[in-house]
């Protein structure tokens, strides 16, 4: 019995964390103000994990929930480096953007807060 939980237990975990994979141009993205809604070609809200890719190759690792982006966005260019990272709560970007050049040092960073500039603002010339 307590194996056959723990194998449910694993199979659950996997789905839980999967991704669903697309392509930047199956996403429909509706602005208003500064207010982002990420949707399917169907005009559902995007919920969960996805990997969204570019026909360059570059793609973005992002949780959305009711079509918004929550949490941390990763965006990768082609050679699976990671190009920056971004932060994002209740609607909003919050928290610092790191962006990164191809060595993988930190070239800038940017600072925010409920969806406007705060603080400090670095570049790496």
């Amino acid at each position: 019995m307590k194996q056959i939980l723990v194998v449910a237990l694993g199979i659950l975990s996997l789905f839980a964390n999967a991704q669903t994979l697309t392509a930047w141009k199956k996403v429909q993205i509706e602005r208003f103000g500064t207010e982002s809604i990420f949707k399917d070609l169907d005009g559902k809200k995007l919920n969960g994990k996805y990997k969204i890719a570019s026909k360059s190759g570059n793609y973005a690792e992002i949780t959305f929930e009711k079509g918004h982006i929550q949490g941390e966005r990763l965006d990768y260019n082609s050679d699976e480096q990671l190009v920056s990272r971004k932060k994002y709560f209740d609607v909003k970007v919050n928290g610092e953007w790191t962006f990164f050049d191809e060595n993988g040092k930190i070239k800038a960073t940017e600072n925010y807060k409920n969806g406007k500039k705060d603080g400090k603002f670095w570049k790496n010339m």
